[in-house]
């Protein structure tokens, strides 16, 4: 997997590349929870 940052200053959000990342979405939902603004 590979993670990539958007810098936008205070929106810099990250981006997630890779293969089966569909299969462990549970798994960035649970973490997406906690994170200020979280983006699927």
């Amino acid at each position: 997997m590979r993670e990539l940052t958007v810098e936008l200053g205070e929106r810099s959000y990250p981006i997630y590349i890779g293969e089966g990342l569909l299969k462990e979405a549970s798994s960035f939902l649970k973490n997406a929870a906690s994170a200020r603004n979280p983006r699927l």
